[in-house]
This record gives C-alpha cells, structure tokens and sequence, in this order.
C-alpha cells in the first residue's frame, strides 16, 4: 500500500492599511468614523495588529491559558506605510511582528514567515515600467531595513497581476507568489511535452504548486490559495469556533492524495479581528490547541516550497482586456481603472464612471512630472532614476548624515543648499507621484470618498513642488481632466468640486506654520523654538502689545522643512480680538522698514483694529489667516486651553456649593432620595475632583486610610445615581501602574507586588480601566518566566522564607490579572501544606 502524503496548512495573512497621513504634516487628522479611537490606524491596531501580537487562549473558566504571537505561525506581509505607521505608534507590537519573524526562521528551516509588499499598493499591471520598477525595488528596501534580511516572495497590492509583473519579480530575486485560483488559465506537466490543461474559473488545483516560466527559461514559483475556505473565513462564520475552523481546514484536504497536500489560506490579515471580532483568538486556539491533535503541518510558503517543488507549470489569466488579473475584480483590473461594475459601499444605482478620468488625469499628472524631473534632475543627479530607486533610504532614515550619504552618492550636483533642496522637492514630488496611484483611491463607491480624497492630496503636494520648481499651468490643465469624473453625490457634482473642497483645504504652506506658532505662542504665553510636525521654527525679534481690547504678536521666525531642506525667513503679525478671532499676517523678511515698524506706523494712523487690518491686508496683498485655517487637532487643544481658566472657576465654584450642603447631601443619599439637579452637578463635579486629587497625591503608595476615602465617595456617588468623571484620574492610575510594575522587575520584591494587585482593585471598584490586557501582556512576556524559576526553587527549599513570600505575592498578582497559573501554584502546594503543620511558622 502507497503510504499518503504530508499535509501542510498555510495561513496568509495581508496586513495593509492605506496611509491617511496628510501629505503635508505626515500626521493623520481626527477620523470621526473611527470613534471613539483617533483615526482607523489606532482602532484596527487595538482590534487586529495589537491583539495578534498576543492574542489569548482561554480555559473553560474563561481564564488566560496561554498568551501566544500569531504572527510566528502564520505568513504574512506588512505594508510599508503601515510598518512605519506601527514602528512610530505602537513599537512593542511592532518589536514583536519582528520577533516572530525572527523566531520563524528557526522553526521553519531558515525561511521567515514575513514577505514584503510593494511599496504603497499601487496596481502594478497598471503602472508604468519605472514605477512598477520602483515600487518593487522600494517594497524590498523597506523590508530589509525592517526585518534585516532579504524577502524570498513579494504580496502583489490586490494580487493584481500580468506578465510584465511577473517578470520583475523574477529579475529582483523573488522566488515566489500567491495569488488567487481564478489567476491561472492553464497548467501542463514541467516535462514540456504534456498538453495544456485550461482551469480558468478557479478550478486549478490549489493543493500543489506551480511554476510560470519566462521566455529566456527562468521562473518563478507560484502558489494558488484556496479560494473557498479563504471566503469563508472573511466573510463567513468559519472563525466563531475554532474546532469549527480545524475541521474546515481538515475538509479542505483532498482524501487520499499519495503526494504532499497543501492548503493554503490568503486573507486580508485584518480578518482576525478587526473584520471578524476575537478572530485573533479563533486563529491562535486552531492553531494551538486544535491542530496539534492532527497530522497537519503548519508551515510557510518558502519552507514548503523547499521540500515541495512543483512539478507542473502554469500560465496565468491576464483578465479580458489584457491588462492583468486580480484576486478582487472579476474583471482583470478594471476596478481600478473604469466602470467595471465593482464597487464596495454607496447606494443602489450609483455607478464609478469617476474612475477612468480620475486615472487620466493622474497619468496626466505623472507624465507631466517625469518631464520635470528629467530636465531638472540632469546634472543635479548622477542619474535621475537611479536617485530615485536610491531614494527610499531616506524616507525611512531622514537624519542630516543619512541625507548627506545620498547625495554624496547620487547627486554630485548638490553642492548647495539651493541646490540640496532642488534636489529633495524633486524626489518628493516623485514620491507623492506614486503615493497618488494608491489603489485604495478606486475601491470604493464614489469619488468624493476618504480614499479618494487621500490619493489626490498625494497628487496636489506633488504639484506643489513642481510649482516651486518653476512648473506653471500643470493644476488648470489636471483639473481640466479631473472635472470630467462625475460624483454621484448632487451636491459634490464632479472631481473639480472635491478638489476644491476637500483637497485644497487640506495643504498646510508655510503661512499656516506660522500663524499656528504665532497663535499657539499667544495662548500658551510662550515665545520659543518650536516643531511643528516636520517643520522646525526658530523664533527671533518679538514684541506683544495690547490695543483696544485686543492683544497683537509681531516677529520673525527661521522656518525650515525637515523634508525638502527648504528654510525661509518670515516675519507675522498676529492679532487676537477676543474668544477664538485670530487673524495673522506672514510675509517674507524683505528690505526695508521690517513689518513690526508698518504696524507701528499703520496703529497710529489706524482709528479702530478694523482698518488697522485693512491696511495691513493691502500692503501684503492678502487676506489673513483665522483660527479656521489651523489644523483641527490644533483647534481642539488651543480650545481646551482658552477654557480652561473658565471652566477651572466654574469647577471651583461647584465644589463650594456642595461643601456647604455635604452633611445635608449625605443624609439625602442615606434615605435613597434623589437631588435637586443643580445639587447633582455640583456633587457630581466636586466628588469627581476629590477622588482624583486624593489618588493624585496617595498613588502608587495608596495607603489603607487614603484607599477607604476613595472608595467612601465612590459609594456615596453610587448612592446619589451619580457617573464620576476619571479621565484625569486614570491617567494618574496607568502612570502608577507603570511605575509599579517598572519596580516590581527591577527590586523583585513582594511589596510593589501587594501594592500593584491593591491598584488593580481599586481601578476595578472605580471601574476605572486599567489597560489590564497590558498588564497581562506585561506579565506574560516579561516576568512569567522569572516567576517560574522562583516557584521551581522555592519548591525545591532552596530560598528563605521571603522568597516563598515573593513567589506568593507574584502569583495572586497573576491571579488579579485573570491569568491561569494552576501549574506553578501546585508546585507550592506540597511546601504550604508543610508550612501549616510546623508550629514554628505560626503567627
């Protein structure tokens, strides 16, 4: 009897987020439809990328069995925008996507589970040669510099594939890729001579892989994943149990195959978790807990290709037009570039006819831009394309020597400061030349949306630098092109409309950079260098003056942009009429009478602050800027600011009112009586304050008697129907669970042990939250090893009495933390039981 063959399970997970970084600031903005997170980076993180980096296996009592890193047992892919969005954000999650990579290359033979990405997910069968060359050549740097090594495969953005993709692929060094069963056309034999078989329509075998060969003989592996089961798993309930999971992987195997199977699972990674709630979970108890009981091998695309090499070939769907094919479009490519019929979101009998001149005037764009960079890049770099494939070293390393390694490499022409920053705004505008194809911009159902409206921010940030390269007309001539996509919103109308409202709107110049200094400088009564995202500002000469119940800020600044290199020198004047009636003015330092003597002149002419600002106006030849042209994080925190003071009084003022009635408020929440509703806010305010200063003064020692107070007026709250408002007093108990838990690893001592488990309760009863599956995570991967060689040695008699003490303490905390310990506690169990019978450990 013919023994069967191995089987081998491969999860791939794509993990990508498109940037929603203003173009500008390289900041994301507040994203309402993200509440109550900041933006959808910091919910997906906490949904999908945090918890999979430590995602829980749970016993039947719902405790913490094992707390384990997906990201070691599955393959997967990080964009590069996201990984340096993560890298910034979140590094402990980022520190442990590159631990198990790591880690993986031991388990699986020197093969990583990590594969890098093209750079910004850009349709590659859509792109020209130079792009697609780049974004390749960038998507491998980026990994590189990450994960310090060189990537075996690249994920294709959309799986979106042809020929000319392929064959990149190849000459960059790629061994391999995966893509989608309804990509493959044909298959036959490696032995040349068998015929073809078609399996268009998703029928290739997706159990074995295949090989597509090139012309001049070499080739590149190709591995098709299984397109039932991955369907399933993103938009069915495969991932509510995962024995449910287990037994549909099992089911995929085909039954009494003779050679090595394969199933392999590609999915957006955001599936666990984000898309699908607790699919971390589902994913890391399959894997975990349910597979170990079967014969299936879990394992990476490389690993399995080192012992499975293919034995057919496969020549792949290029689409109906040609153009290439997707894992997302039945139609080739032609989500991305006309009215195919694809759309996600919008409503019944909305079409995307947008999508063909939104990609014209993009191209337009581009090639307009490839003529700017050829003519202004000659002489200035050694070769201009070349400067650009190099220049993905600086975005990820922006420091002054990197920058000055680059150009001593590959711009010989930049032996100027003018000419440095020539050399720079070229490379940008290039850069948000590719970052505008992102394909994110044509997924979805109109042109007005927030997809869209990023790729085109990429696209006026290049236009701005090729503007302040001395290109004129290219923004009449785009929105031209661009004001033939037609929006399917009445109002919005066209792309034109959208550029004007959302687009435009969003460009932050140099006068807003200073007139947010200059405002900010008022309010928070400070006069100083300053960095404003990538700007830095250095202040010089200033003089404040008070002028018909108005205040007025005049000075100079050195602005210089950390990016381009760029560095004005600019003078402002900023008036402030009361609440939020900000008005600047930012002119160049020019010669002659600086702008602090015109306003000198103009106030003495002037008869009210009105025409002093209509003089002012006329003489620099603008409007001023108001406190709407700040940024919105900006309005919101010099909002709070302005009234503080206010509200700070008004507090105080709440917190008298009740003192003067506590007794009486007492007796009323005695006899379980309601209060009167300005008595509720003023006891509401005033136990708020209490709790908070006294946690604020007491944390982390928390003493019994501080302790009790707190929990009296929480009582008495309860009792009044009163929500206490913590925001500021959770911030005091995170940082003392920090430092806490900073000094239970460094002193190893019973005491911050007792004191951490006491915060934990005290949070509990306030429900405060703690951020205990930090806590968890903390214990889990950082002491629970320790704890377990002091349980080992305490167990064995070979500490004091205080290290039985220690390891006491250490295991309520674990307990306090939800986190199953039963195995270390019944190593003790023996030497407790020991510790009662002897009279000479009695009290």
């Amino acid at each position: 009897m013919v023994p069967e063959g191995k089987r081998f399970l491969i999860i791939h997970a794509h993990f990508y987020q498109p940037p929603r970084e203003n173009p500008w600031t390289g900041e994301i903005a507040r994203e309402h439809s993200a509440a109550p997170y900041h933006d959808w980076n910091e919910r997906i993180l906490q949904e999908c990328y945090r918890p999979n980096s430590a995602s829980r296996i749970l016993d039947s009592r719902g405790r913490v069995l094992k707390i384990v890193n997906n990201y070691r047992r599955v393959s997967f892919n990080i964009g590069p925008t996201l990984a340096q969005w993560l890298e910034s954000h979140a590094p402990e999650v980022y520190r442990r996507i590159l631990a198990a990579d790591k880690e993986s290359l031991d388990q699986q033979g020197g093969h990583g589970n990590a594969i890098a990405q093209a750079y910004n997910h850009m349709i590659l069968p859509l792109a020209n040669e130079r792009d697609l060359r780049t974004q390749i050549l960038w998507g491998i740097a980026d990994f590189r510099h990450r994960f310090g090594r060189e990537p075996e495969a690249m994920w294709l953005p959309e799986t979106a594939v042809n020929r000319q993709v392929l064959a990149a692929l190849l000459d960059y060094g790629m061994r391999y890729v995966i893509l989608s069963p309804y990509q493959a056309r044909r298959v036959r034999r490696l032995d040349g001579r068998s015929r073809w078989i078609e399996v268009s329509g998703g029928r290739v075998d997706t159990s074995r892989p295949y090989r597509w060969i090139r012309t001049d003989g070499k080739g590149i592996d190709v591995l098709f994943y299984h397109g039932e089961l991955s369907q399933r798993i993103s938009f069915g309930d495969v991932l509510t149990n995962a024995g449910y999971f287990a037994g549909q992987v099992l089911a995929a195997f085909p039954r009494g195959a003779k050679k090595d199977q394969l199933v392999l699972i590609a999915t957006d990674g955001e599936t666990y978790g984000h898309h699908k709630p607790f699919g971390d979970m589902a994913l890391s108890y399959m894997l975990e807990m349910e597979l170990p009981k079967t014969d299936v091998q879990v394992t990476n695309p490389a690993a399995f290709l080192e012992g499975c090499r293919p034995e057919w070939e496969v020549e792949i769907d290029e689409g109906p037009d040609g153009r290439g094919s997707s894992w997302s479009c039945p139609h080739g490519v032609g989500r991305w570039y006309r009215d195919c019929g694809c759309s996600t979101g919008g409503q019944p009998g909305w079409h995307q006819r947008w999508r063909g001149p939104l990609r014209e005037a993009l191209d337009f764009l581009r090639d307009k831009l490839v003529r700017l960079f050829e003519e202004q890049g000659d002489g200035l770099f050694r070769e201009p394309w070349q400067a650009r494939d190099a220049y993905i070293s600086v975005v990820l390393d922006r420091s002054a020597e990197n920058v000055a390694r680059f150009f001593a490499e590959h711009c010989p022409g930049a032996n100027s400061p003018e000419a440095q920053v020539r050399a720079l705004k070229l490379l940008e505008m290039q850069r948000h030349a590719m970052l505008m194809y992102t394909s994110c911009g044509w997924f979805f159902a109109d042109i007005s949306g927030l997809e869209t409206v990023q790729i085109l921010r990429y696209a006026a940030r290049a236009l701005e630098l090729a503007e302040d390269l001395g290109a004129n007309g290219l923004e009449t001539d785009f929105l031209r092109i661009l004001e033939t996509a037609p929006s399917n919103l009445p109002d919005i109308k066209n792309g034109r409309i959208v550029w004007e409202r959302f687009v435009r709107p969003a460009a932050v110049d140099h006068r807003k950079v200073v007139h947010t200094f200059a405002v900010q400088s008022m309010v928070w009564k400070r006069y100083q260098r300053a960095v404003f995202h990538s700007w830095e500002l250095e202040p010089a000469d200033a003089q404040t003056l008070s002028w018909k119940d108005g205040q007025l800020l005049a000075g100079s600044v050195r602005l210089r942009d950390g990016i381009t290199w760029d560095r004005k020198a600019l003078q402002f004047a900023e008036f402030h009429l009361g609440g939020l009636d900000f008005r600047g003015f930012v002119a160049p330092v020019e010669e002659g009478p600086p702008l602090l003597e015109k306003l000198e002149e103009y106030r003495r002419q002037a008869s009210d602050p009105g025409d002093l600002l209509e003089r002012l106006g006329q003489t620099l030849g603008e409007l001023p800027l108001r406190f709407a042209d700040l940024l919105e994080e900006d309005r919101v925190g010099l909002i709070r600011h302005l009234f503080s003071d206010s509200l700070e009084a008004a507090r105080a003022q709440w917190e008298r009112v009740y003192q003067e009635s506590e007794d009486l408020i007492e007796d009323v929440a005695e006899l379980g009586y309601r209060l009167p509703e300005e008595l509720t806010a003023a006891a509401q305010i005033a136990l708020s304050r209490r709790v908070t200063r006294l946690l604020k003064r007491s944390l982390p020692r928390m003493d019994s008697s501080s302790l009790s107070q707190v929990l009296y007026w929480h009582d008495l709250a309860a009792r009044l129907g009163l929500r206490l408002e913590f925001a500021e007093a959770q911030e005091f108990l995170l940082r003392a669970a920090e430092e806490l838990r900073t000094r239970v690893e460094r002193e190893w001592r019973a005491e911050p042990c007792v004191r951490l488990i006491r915060l934990i309760e005290v949070s509990r009863r306030l429900q405060i939250a703690l951020d205990e599956t930090s806590l968890q995570d903390w214990y889990w991967f950082s002491i629970r090893d320790r704890v377990e060689e002091l349980v080992a040695k305490v167990a064995k008699g070979q500490t004091a009495g205080s290290r039985y003490v220690l390891a006491s303490a250490l295991l309520r905390l674990g307990a306090h933390l939800n986190l199953n310990l039963d195995d270390l506690k019944e190593r003790l169990r023996p030497l407790e039981e020991l510790l009662s019978r002897d009279p000479g450990y009695w009290p």
